[in-house]
């Protein structure tokens, strides 16, 4: 479909001072050419484009025309109005603009600003649907790029969100993402990131009541935290896109739904904690234990927060893992920290617990206001061994060591203080309860 031609070397404020766009019939032919693919860019230039169009339609050159029309295509943008008018003068030039507008004029009301970015979208979603409009519209999949792409993507996401139910079953759902998935992949970074509130929505709200395979989930959320950040360090910026999802877009339970991907993380949070360890620890036995006492209050949605610090045996195996899921983690150092030292803090109702990879004592403190001062802080890139190993104090604080049936006594500690009962497995190969 072609791009606007090369770039030009002056700059634009410069070439609108040497030119007059308000007269465009004045204009050499190549300051036309320009004027015509770039001053959609500049809403400031929009008493300008009456008398642009009027001189082209009048001198009537098909390379003028066709720039024009991939200037709607590549900087269209949804609610401007300069692209009604480029929009409507297109459509009265469409039998003179030769493919692929032709072709797609035929198919989608490409002409029309607000149905034609649906009608494209609609074509779009399902891989064997888009190939046979791509054939069908003489186009490449590499021109499946610009605003008006952009706009047809938000335009399909949006209506995914307005009429998304709880899928049928998990396959069904995870079918439905790949498919927005494998879009998305084929339209590119920018189409992507000019979407990404909407598709974060959409990708997230079928899990609200049940979960995903681990390795869908994997990748969605890998997807969201490397184009939107990883909201533990950056709640503000997720506050905001759950408010202008719900203000904009009228999706008043976008804050519930991007809760969804807090609580992927919380469980990959901990799950990942345990795997570094294990392949650290020399004491494989003594982790299985623990793995299996704390997942059981994760398996039950009982952790709302996770966060984990590695001291310098597990921070290499760390990156790794960083690179392929988008986790975020602290580290432990100072004097007196071992290497081997990490520690996994976890919020479950009022309980905050540091739970460390060593034969320290776990510790808990009660989340609560008076306890401020005390507390550890969540999302710290950067711990103090000895001094997060020795805070205490504060209502409620206990430290309990993994000593004789020391589950147990978590177990007793957590139910006092927060009523959350253990739910997990009690088989006897593992501990006798």
């Amino acid at each position: 479909m072609g791009t606007d031609e090369r770039v030009d070397a002056e700059p634009w404020h410069q070439f609108v001072l040497r030119v007059n766009p308000y007269k465009p019939s004045e204009l050499a032919r190549r300051d036309l050419r320009r004027l015509a693919s770039e001053i959609w860019d500049h809403p400031d230039l929009e008493d300008c484009v009456p008398d642009l169009l009027r001189h082209c339609s009048a001198i009537a050159k098909r390379t003028l025309d066709r720039r024009l029309a991939r200037a709607y295509w590549n900087r269209f943008k949804v609610g401007v109005p300069l692209f009604v008018e480029l929009g409507l003068y297109c459509k009265s030039r469409q039998k003179q603009l030769g493919s692929p507008w032709s072709e797609l004029s035929r198919s989608i009301p490409i002409w029309d600003s607000e149905l034609g970015p649906p009608g494209l979208g609609d074509r779009l979603l399902r891989a064997e649907d888009r190939e046979a409009f791509l054939a069908m519209a003489n186009l490449r999949v590499q021109d499946l790029s610009g605003g008006f792409v952009d706009a047809a993507f938000g335009a399909l996401l949006q209506s995914l969100a307005a009429k998304q139910n709880v899928p049928q079953s998990r396959s069904v759902g995870q079918v439905e993402g790949e498919d927005i998935l494998s879009l998305g992949a084929s339209l590119g970074e920018s189409t992507i990131k000019a979407n990404a509130e909407l598709l974060a929505y959409v990708l997230l709200k079928p899990w609200i009541a049940m979960d995903p395979d681990d390795a869908y989930r994997d990748k969605v959320m890998a997807l969201l935290l490397d184009r939107l950040g990883d909201p533990r360090t950056s709640q503000n910026n997720w506050d905001t896109l759950a408010e202008k999802l719900s203000r904009i877009q009228g999706l008043r339970d976008a804050a519930e739904v991007l809760r969804v991907l807090h609580q992927w993380i919380t469980e990959k949070t901990v799950r990942l904690f345990f795997d570094l360890i294990a392949r650290t620890t020399d004491r494989p036995d003594q982790w299985k234990e623990r793995r299996a006492f704390w997942e059981a209050y994760l398996d039950n949605k009982f952790v709302e927060r996770a966060w984990f610090a590695l001291g310098q045996d597990a921070r290499g195996l760390a990156q790794i893992a960083k690179s392929s899921h988008g986790l975020l983690f602290g580290r432990v150092g100072g004097s007196g920290a071992a290497s081997s030292q990490s520690v996994l803090l976890m919020k479950i109702g009022d309980l905050i617990v540091a739970e460390w990879s060593d034969n320290g004592r776990a510790r808990f403190w009660v989340d609560a206001a008076e306890n401020s001062r005390f507390l550890p802080k969540f999302n710290s890139k950067y711990y103090e061994g000895q001094t997060l190993r020795s805070m205490s104090g504060g209502t409620g604080f206990e430290a309990i060591a993994h000593q004789g049936k020391w589950y147990r006594k978590f177990a007793d500690h957590i139910a006092t203080t927060t009523r959350i009962p253990y739910k997990g497995p009690r088989p006897v190969s593992l501990w006798g309860w």
